[in-house]
């Protein structure tokens, strides 16, 4: 199982939980490079570091743990005045960032054969983009998983 590979599987799980109409974010990494004219209700993974932790010699393997990152971005109507509608995007993208994080645990990332788990979630406060309506919430975790030898 290369990085890649889980990469993707992540991103078919998040694609599954979150469904139409979000889609992949161009840029996930610098996400205000993102053009949200039409809909902004996006998604982005990125991979992070990697820590050896053990090797099974017997079996031919060896576990890594690897941080994975999660962007999400929506936006909110200026109408009304008040901070109803910034609440409600607030509220749905923690809802759905606790939902794609059960069903990675619940699939193993979508890797079962080579994912052993998936933990240590955080997620981050939600942040509006500046000069713009759309507002974006950064979740991280750990996944881990087996390597051949």
């Amino acid at each position: 199982m290369e990085v890649t590979d889980i990469k993707a599987t992540i991103k078919t799980r998040i694609a599954t939980v979150l469904g139409s109409p979000w889609s992949e974010l161009p840029h996930a990494i610098d996400i205000t490079k993102n053009s949200f004219k039409g809909n902004a209700k996006g998604y982005g993974v990125i991979a992070g570091g990697i820590l050896q932790e053990e090797t099974f010699g017997v079996l031919g393997s060896y576990s890594v743990n690897q941080t994975f990152t999660i962007k999400l971005t929506d936006s909110f109507s200026t109408k009304p005045a008040d901070d109803s509608a910034r609440q409600t995007v607030m509220d749905d993208l923690m809802d759905k960032s606790l939902n794609i994080y059960k069903d990675l645990i619940n699939t193993r990332a979508g890797s079962p054969a080579s994912v052993i788990h998936v933990t240590d979630l955080d997620v981050g406060e939600v942040e509006e983009l500046v000069g713009s309506n759309v507002m974006s919430l950064t979740m991280t975790f750990i996944v881990k998983y087996r390597k051949g030898l």
